[in-house]
Protein backbone atom coordinates (compact mmCIF):
# COMPACT_ATOMS: atom_id res chain seq x y z
CA UNK A 1 0.00 0.00 0.00
CA UNK A 2 0.80 3.27 -0.92
CA UNK A 3 2.81 4.91 2.61
CA UNK A 4 0.80 8.34 4.26
CA UNK A 5 2.63 10.12 6.41
CA UNK A 6 0.31 12.11 8.85
CA UNK A 7 2.05 14.91 11.02
CA UNK A 8 -1.42 15.96 11.31
CA UNK A 9 -3.88 16.17 9.05
CA UNK A 10 -6.32 18.84 7.83
CA UNK A 11 -8.67 18.69 10.90
CA UNK A 12 -5.68 19.04 13.18
CA UNK A 13 -6.45 17.90 17.33
CA UNK A 14 -8.43 21.20 18.05
CA UNK A 15 -10.77 21.06 15.06
CA UNK A 16 -11.12 17.39 15.29
CA UNK A 17 -12.06 17.85 19.20
CA UNK A 18 -14.26 20.61 18.48
CA UNK A 19 -15.98 18.80 15.53
CA UNK A 20 -16.78 15.92 17.88
CA UNK A 21 -18.42 18.54 19.79
CA UNK A 22 -20.03 20.97 17.46
CA UNK A 23 -20.84 18.81 14.37
CA UNK A 24 -24.79 18.48 15.26
CA UNK A 25 -24.96 22.27 15.46
CA UNK A 26 -22.92 23.05 12.51
CA UNK A 27 -24.68 20.33 10.12
CA UNK A 28 -27.89 20.75 9.53
CA UNK A 29 -30.67 17.55 10.17
CA UNK A 30 -27.45 15.33 10.78
CA UNK A 31 -29.34 13.09 13.09
CA UNK A 32 -31.96 13.03 10.48
CA UNK A 33 -29.23 12.00 8.03
CA UNK A 34 -27.68 8.90 9.96
CA UNK A 35 -31.32 8.15 10.44
CA UNK A 36 -32.25 7.73 6.62
CA UNK A 37 -29.14 5.95 5.90
CA UNK A 38 -29.98 3.34 8.16
CA UNK A 39 -33.50 2.97 7.40
CA UNK A 40 -32.94 2.43 3.72
CA UNK A 41 -30.87 -0.24 4.17
CA UNK A 42 -32.65 -4.08 3.35
CA UNK A 43 -31.63 -5.92 6.33
CA UNK A 44 -33.54 -7.47 8.86
CA UNK A 45 -32.47 -6.11 12.48
CA UNK A 46 -30.46 -9.10 13.52
CA UNK A 47 -28.38 -10.02 10.64
CA UNK A 48 -24.54 -10.58 11.09
CA UNK A 49 -23.79 -7.61 9.01
CA UNK A 50 -20.24 -6.28 7.73
CA UNK A 51 -20.02 -2.80 7.29
CA UNK A 52 -17.50 -0.50 5.66
CA UNK A 53 -18.24 3.42 6.57
CA UNK A 54 -15.89 5.42 4.53
CA UNK A 55 -14.62 9.13 5.81
CA UNK A 56 -16.21 7.88 9.72
CA UNK A 57 -14.40 10.29 11.53
CA UNK A 58 -15.07 9.75 15.11
CA UNK A 59 -17.91 6.84 14.35
CA UNK A 60 -20.91 8.57 14.56
CA UNK A 61 -22.67 7.09 12.01
CA UNK A 62 -21.89 3.44 13.53
CA UNK A 63 -23.07 4.59 16.79
CA UNK A 64 -26.54 4.54 14.96
CA UNK A 65 -25.63 1.81 12.48
CA UNK A 66 -24.99 -1.11 15.84
CA UNK A 67 -28.12 0.77 17.63
CA UNK A 68 -30.24 -0.87 15.03
CA UNK A 69 -28.04 -4.34 13.86
CA UNK A 70 -26.97 -5.39 17.04
CA UNK A 71 -25.05 -8.22 15.51
CA UNK A 72 -23.30 -6.25 12.66
CA UNK A 73 -19.65 -5.03 12.56
CA UNK A 74 -17.99 -1.67 11.50
CA UNK A 75 -14.99 -1.09 9.90
CA UNK A 76 -13.93 3.16 9.41
CA UNK A 77 -12.16 4.47 7.28
CA UNK A 78 -10.65 7.82 7.50
CA UNK A 79 -7.41 10.20 6.85
CA UNK A 80 -7.89 11.67 10.00
CA UNK A 81 -5.83 10.11 12.46
CA UNK A 82 -6.98 12.74 14.95
CA UNK A 83 -10.43 11.66 14.08
CA UNK A 84 -9.99 8.21 14.54
CA UNK A 85 -8.00 8.49 17.90
CA UNK A 86 -11.17 10.00 19.43
CA UNK A 87 -13.28 7.00 17.45
CA UNK A 88 -11.08 4.35 19.20
CA UNK A 89 -11.26 5.95 22.53
CA UNK A 90 -15.01 6.09 21.70
CA UNK A 91 -15.25 2.84 21.23
CA UNK A 92 -12.56 1.10 23.08
CA UNK A 93 -15.22 -1.40 25.03
CA UNK A 94 -16.19 -2.40 21.98
CA UNK A 95 -13.51 -3.21 19.76
CA UNK A 96 -14.39 -6.28 18.65
CA UNK A 97 -17.31 -4.81 16.81
CA UNK A 98 -15.91 -1.53 15.48
CA UNK A 99 -12.26 -0.67 14.45
CA UNK A 100 -10.38 1.81 12.51
CA UNK A 101 -8.32 2.11 9.86
CA UNK A 102 -6.22 5.49 8.20
CA UNK A 103 -6.76 4.98 4.89
CA UNK A 104 -7.14 7.81 2.27
CA UNK A 105 -9.98 7.51 -0.07
CA UNK A 106 -8.05 9.74 -2.97
CA UNK A 107 -5.37 7.18 -3.32
CA UNK A 108 -6.50 4.16 -5.56
CA UNK A 109 -4.80 1.74 -2.96
CA UNK A 110 -7.51 3.00 -0.24
CA UNK A 111 -8.81 -0.66 0.01
CA UNK A 112 -5.99 -2.89 -0.22
CA UNK A 113 -6.37 -6.11 2.05
CA UNK A 114 -10.03 -5.17 3.09
CA UNK A 115 -10.90 -8.23 0.56
CA UNK A 116 -15.10 -7.86 -0.42
CA UNK A 117 -18.28 -9.26 1.00
CA UNK A 118 -19.41 -6.33 2.72
CA UNK A 119 -23.14 -6.15 2.99
CA UNK A 120 -23.12 -2.29 3.52
CA UNK A 121 -20.75 0.51 2.48
CA UNK A 122 -21.80 3.70 4.14
CA UNK A 123 -20.12 6.99 3.34
CA UNK A 124 -20.96 10.30 5.55
CA UNK A 125 -19.78 13.77 3.89
CA UNK A 126 -16.82 12.48 3.08
CA UNK A 127 -16.49 11.73 -0.75
CA UNK A 128 -17.03 15.46 -1.77
CA UNK A 129 -13.21 16.07 -0.38
CA UNK A 130 -11.92 13.78 -3.18
CA UNK A 131 -11.60 14.22 -7.04
CA UNK A 132 -14.17 13.16 -9.85
CA UNK A 133 -11.88 10.36 -10.90
CA UNK A 134 -11.64 9.19 -7.68
CA UNK A 135 -14.89 9.20 -6.71
CA UNK A 136 -15.81 7.40 -10.11
CA UNK A 137 -13.07 4.84 -9.24
CA UNK A 138 -14.18 4.71 -5.79
CA UNK A 139 -17.71 3.47 -6.78
CA UNK A 140 -16.41 1.32 -8.78
CA UNK A 141 -14.69 -0.37 -6.37
CA UNK A 142 -17.45 -0.18 -3.84
CA UNK A 143 -19.85 -2.54 -6.28
CA UNK A 144 -16.87 -4.77 -6.59
CA UNK A 145 -16.35 -5.04 -2.67
CA UNK A 146 -20.23 -5.38 -2.05
CA UNK A 147 -22.07 -8.89 -1.53
CA UNK A 148 -24.41 -9.95 -4.57
CA UNK A 149 -27.65 -8.22 -2.16
CA UNK A 150 -25.46 -5.58 -0.95
CA UNK A 151 -25.99 -1.64 -1.01
CA UNK A 152 -23.77 1.61 -0.96
CA UNK A 153 -25.49 4.38 0.67
CA UNK A 154 -23.77 7.81 0.92
CA UNK A 155 -24.50 11.25 2.26
CA UNK A 156 -22.67 13.88 0.57
CA UNK A 157 -22.27 17.77 0.39
CA UNK A 158 -23.29 18.30 -3.08
CA UNK A 159 -22.93 20.79 -6.00
CA UNK A 160 -25.99 22.45 -7.40
CA UNK A 161 -27.28 22.53 -10.96
CA UNK A 162 -26.48 25.76 -11.27
CA UNK A 163 -24.06 28.62 -9.29
CA UNK A 164 -27.13 30.79 -8.63
CA UNK A 165 -28.21 27.64 -6.83
CA UNK A 166 -25.50 27.01 -5.05
CA UNK A 167 -24.30 30.48 -3.68
CA UNK A 168 -28.70 30.38 -2.50
CA UNK A 169 -28.11 26.89 -0.80
CA UNK A 170 -24.92 28.05 0.75
CA UNK A 171 -26.39 30.67 2.17
CA UNK A 172 -29.26 29.12 3.83
CA UNK A 173 -26.99 27.26 5.72
CA UNK A 174 -24.82 30.06 7.18
CA UNK A 175 -28.02 31.59 7.76
CA UNK A 176 -28.85 28.04 9.80
CA UNK A 177 -25.41 28.01 11.57
CA UNK A 178 -25.63 31.96 13.06
CA UNK A 179 -29.53 31.25 14.45
CA UNK A 180 -28.17 27.77 15.60
CA UNK A 181 -25.56 29.27 17.42
CA UNK A 182 -27.64 31.60 19.42
CA UNK A 183 -30.03 28.74 20.02
CA UNK A 184 -27.87 25.96 21.12
CA UNK A 185 -24.77 28.54 22.63
CA UNK A 186 -26.28 31.23 23.54
CA UNK A 187 -24.01 32.91 21.62
CA UNK A 188 -24.49 36.40 18.45
CA UNK A 189 -22.17 35.08 15.95
CA UNK A 190 -22.03 37.94 12.89
CA UNK A 191 -22.52 36.04 9.65
CA UNK A 192 -19.48 38.01 7.81
CA UNK A 193 -18.03 35.77 11.08
CA UNK A 194 -19.42 32.39 10.33
CA UNK A 195 -18.73 32.96 6.42
CA UNK A 196 -15.11 33.74 6.48
CA UNK A 197 -15.07 30.75 8.92
CA UNK A 198 -16.90 28.57 6.20
CA UNK A 199 -14.80 30.02 3.57
CA UNK A 200 -11.56 29.63 5.03
CA UNK A 201 -12.49 25.56 6.23
CA UNK A 202 -13.97 24.37 2.72
CA UNK A 203 -10.48 25.75 1.40
CA UNK A 204 -8.28 24.16 4.04
CA UNK A 205 -10.46 20.71 2.58
CA UNK A 206 -10.35 21.52 -0.26
CA UNK A 207 -13.88 20.46 -1.47
CA UNK A 208 -14.57 19.13 -4.65
CA UNK A 209 -18.66 18.49 -4.71
CA UNK A 210 -20.11 17.45 -7.77
CA UNK A 211 -23.64 17.40 -8.47
CA UNK A 212 -26.09 14.48 -7.86
CA UNK A 213 -27.31 13.97 -10.95
CA UNK A 214 -23.36 13.54 -11.65
CA UNK A 215 -22.86 11.03 -8.79
CA UNK A 216 -25.93 8.82 -9.76
CA UNK A 217 -24.35 8.41 -12.73
CA UNK A 218 -21.41 7.38 -11.62
CA UNK A 219 -22.97 5.01 -9.50
CA UNK A 220 -24.84 3.47 -12.42
CA UNK A 221 -21.54 3.36 -14.47
CA UNK A 222 -20.24 1.46 -11.52
CA UNK A 223 -22.75 -1.27 -12.22
CA UNK A 224 -25.06 -0.61 -10.00
CA UNK A 225 -28.38 -1.56 -11.78
CA UNK A 226 -30.80 0.35 -8.84
CA UNK A 227 -30.06 4.23 -7.83
CA UNK A 228 -32.07 6.60 -5.93
CA UNK A 229 -32.00 9.32 -3.82
CA UNK A 230 -33.52 8.67 -0.71
CA UNK A 231 -34.00 12.53 0.56
CA UNK A 232 -32.45 15.98 -0.04
CA UNK A 233 -32.44 19.25 1.70
CA UNK A 234 -30.58 21.99 -0.25
CA UNK A 235 -26.49 21.12 -0.31
CA UNK A 236 -26.63 17.47 1.22
CA UNK A 237 -28.52 14.41 -0.16
CA UNK A 238 -28.42 11.21 1.00
CA UNK A 239 -28.31 8.67 -2.08
CA UNK A 240 -26.86 5.40 -3.22
CA UNK A 241 -27.45 2.08 -4.92
CA UNK A 242 -28.36 -1.89 -4.70
CA UNK A 243 -26.70 -4.57 -6.62
CA UNK A 244 -29.99 -6.33 -7.11
CA UNK A 245 -33.29 -5.14 -8.38
CA UNK A 246 -35.89 -5.94 -6.04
Amino acid sequence: MTTIIYEQSWQGRERAQQWERRADLVIPKRQEIFSVMVQVLPFCGEAPLRMLDLGCGTGSLAEVVLARYPNATVTGLDNSLEMLEIGQAKYADQAERVHFLLRDLEQPDWNEDLGDHYDAILSCLAIHLISDDAKRRLYRQVFQMLTPAGCFVSADRLRAATPALDALYHEHWLHYIVRRTKEVLNKDVPLETVRERQRTMDASAGLKCATLEENMAWLREAGFPVVECFWKDYQRAVFGGFKVDG
